[in-house]
């Protein structure tokens, strides 16, 4: 295959390097389907629900954890600091509201622009446009990479392999022409990368490999020793920002032990090399340390990765073949299991920036045979192509959460979270029988897990399988006698079962752990109602408005109590107050047009049974009332 000829000193011509770049753009456009797509897994908590994306201006990012929205609902922040991730959030949130287009677009242009500066580097050290022009479509079109442009959340990987690669071509522009302008980029381009991923903290170790022979040179150690300098102290300065905002305990390892740890980090080393070269496993993640710790193909095939790489940082040193390897090397590290991981000890989208060594590696070795160099072409336009087909297949999974979730399960049956998971997504999408199914078998693949039993029983109740229900939740007090959630869910069934001298006693366990909670007060006093203790009961409807005055069904519970009195004038009052709360409350406005009935305000309660109709025509005992108002002239 012919090459087009370099220029002088060894580098393409500008139209060759455009040339491959706007081709690698171009196929970056492959996902334009995930403009289509929907938020899923973490992007509910991090952009939709997250409250902290309508600030006025992002510069409070800076001082919060990268989770700091899950804090303030309550649930254990992640130990992140990437405030320029949250930035972009908050810049999408303003631009597109919280449609998920606008995300997708970002992260969409970002990849494009990835692939871009991923050319722009091949050019820089290989300056053959072939391989800089099969290297860069074959990161473009990387299988794994899919993770990290469809699930707007990994914005992290995109925005700092957009950063650490430009710092890095600045890095080789100031070897061959030194300047203050490209040394300042160097910095700021790291920087911003360190804020949006801690893992670009190695950035240094890559570039002290290139900066070796220039400290050799007496006429440029001053500015290698600034920059060294500037970069150390962009990183104690991140390191302290990072300790300032993250507080608490650090995440721990739990049961596993030093043994499985060590597995788990060689296992993985092995699983993210082969994947890198060979990346065709559409699996999403593995979340089972046993399976992972294994001994097998990842352990042998970490062995030859770590033998062959190392050989390569040695044999090639500075050249593209060995700077590619330490590149991989260095980036996989933090993807390791080194410290203690979250659900998944394994993700697709850690191999984000590491694809970047690979290709230059792979496209650099390639260029040292003197053999088969077409044979070796074909080859690579064949695997490229079967890439992309891989990345295009890899797609839908994240088309939205149904998709996501079920493909999860799919691949791996018998993760329990995994079906706790889709589960969630089932009922929420109204699937309840779907729900509960998913539910029994986490069930039986958690049994310790009170939550598991908790949302099966929620899910059973709704069914109306109330003896299924009772005893998954009686499981589920069992395993979390401190949850207040799980005994109120517990006292709905109760109730809905006719105990009401069990739903109170359920009742009165949550107000003991949660005094406070509204609601669980107005649900005792409905089953001290149920019980025949109507004093008892206005009493909790009361404490109830005491906590949440515009607690619509409290209102609307005390003002039936006050109708069963006789003080239809102040029960009036509370339906009226409980719809100012809640003017879909259909009940509420019945009660209202049985009161003002009672009271002889006709047309009044006409009007309110008329809207009660509008809202549910088949609402019981509305056309009764209606029909037994008497009829005015004016009608």
């Amino acid at each position: 295959m012919a090459q087009i000829q370099a220029v002088k000193a060894g580098r393409l011509k500008p139209r060759a390097v455009l040339l491959a770049a706007g081709i690698v753009a171009l196929a970056g456009l492959s996902y334009l389907p995930t403009l289509r797509y929907d938020f899923v897994w973490d992007d509910k908590a991090l952009i939709v629900e997250n409250q902290d994306l309508l600030a006025p201006a992002p510069f409070g990012f800076f001082g919060q954890s990268f989770t700091h929205w899950w804090a303030k609902q309550g649930l254990v922040p992640n130990s992140y600091y990437r405030p320029l991730v949250v930035s972009s959030f908050w810049l999408d949130r303003k631009l597109w509201g919280a449609r998920p287009f606008g995300f997708h677009l970002t992260n969409l242009l970002l990849n494009c622009g990835v692939g871009v500066l991923v050319v722009l580097l091949l050019a820089e050290m290989l300056a053959s446009f072939w391989p800089v022009l099969l290297g860069g479509l074959a990161f473009a079109l990387h299988p794994t990479h899919v993770e990290s442009v469809a699930f707007v959340s990994d914005r992290t990987d995109l925005m700092m392999a957009f950063f650490i690669l430009l710092a890095f071509l600045a890095l080789l522009r100031l070897r061959r022409r030194p300047s203050a302008g490209m040394l300042v980029l160097v910095v700021v381009s790291f920087a911003a990368a360190l804020l949006c991923k801690e893992a670009a903290v190695l950035f240094p170790v890559l570039a002290l490999l290139l900066l070796i022979p220039e400290f050799r040179q007496k006429a440029r150690r001053g500015r290698v020793l600034v920059l060294v300098g500037t970069m150390a102290a962009v990183v104690v300065a991140y390191l302290v920002a990072r300790a300032a905002v993250l507080t608490g305990s650090a995440p721990a390892w739990g049961a596993i032990g030093p043994g499985q740890r060590f597995m788990l980090a060689v296992n993985a080393f092995g699983r993210y090399a082969f994947m890198s070269v060979v990346p065709f496993d559409r699996r999403v993640q593995f979340s089972d340390p046993q399976a992972l710790a294994a001994f097998g193909w990842p352990t042998v095939a970490a062995a030859v990765a770590l033998a062959g790489l190392a050989w390569m940082v040695v044999r090639f040193r500075r050249r593209p073949a060995g700077i590619g390897s330490l590149w991989f090397l260095l980036f996989i590290l933090p993807a390791c299991n080194l410290v203690p991981p979250g659900p998944s000890f394994l993700s697709q989208r850690m191999l984000y920036l590491p694809t970047v060594g690979t290709v230059l590696a792979v496209a650099a070795l390639g260029m040292t045979l003197r053999r088969g160099r077409q044979v070796l072409a074909v080859l690579a336009v064949l695997y490229v192509g079967v890439m992309g087909l891989g990345a295009v297949r890899s797609l839908p999974v994240w088309r939205n959460e149904l998709s996501l979730h079920t493909t999860m399960v799919a691949q791996s049956p018998n993760d329990g979270q995994a079906r706790f998971d889709l589960a969630r997504v089932l009922k929420a999408g109204g699937a309840r029988q779907g729900a509960a199914r998913e539910l029994r078998r986490a069930a039986g693949l958690l049994p310790g897990s009170a939550e598991v039993h908790s949302e099966l029983g929620r899910v059973l109740e709704d069914l109306g399988t109330l003896g299924g229900a009772d005893s998954a939740l009686r499981r589920a007090v069992t395993l979390a006698p401190g949850d207040a959630h799980v005994w109120t869910s517990l006292g709905d069934v109760l109730l809905e079962e006719g105990d009401a001298g069990g739903a109170a006693g359920a009742y009165r366990r949550a107000l003991g752990i949660d005094p406070n909670s509204a609601l669980v007060h107005n649900n005792l006093g409905v089953a001290w109602q149920q019980a025949g203790d109507l004093h008892g009961a206005e009493g909790e409807y009361r404490q109830a408005l005491g906590l949440q005055p515009d607690l619509a069904l409290a209102r609307n519970n005390l003002g039936e109590m006050q109708a069963r009195r006789g003080s239809r004038d102040s029960a009036l009052v509370e339906f009226q107050r409980a719809l100012q709360s809640r003017p879909d409350y259909a009940l509420a406005r019945f009660n209202a047009g049985v009161a003002l009935q009672a009271l002889g305000r006709a047309e009044e309660a006409r009007v309110a049974f008329e809207q009660v109709l509008k809202q549910d025509p088949h609402f019981p005992g509305v056309a009764e009332r209606l029909r037994a108002l008497p009829r005015t002239d004016s009608r």
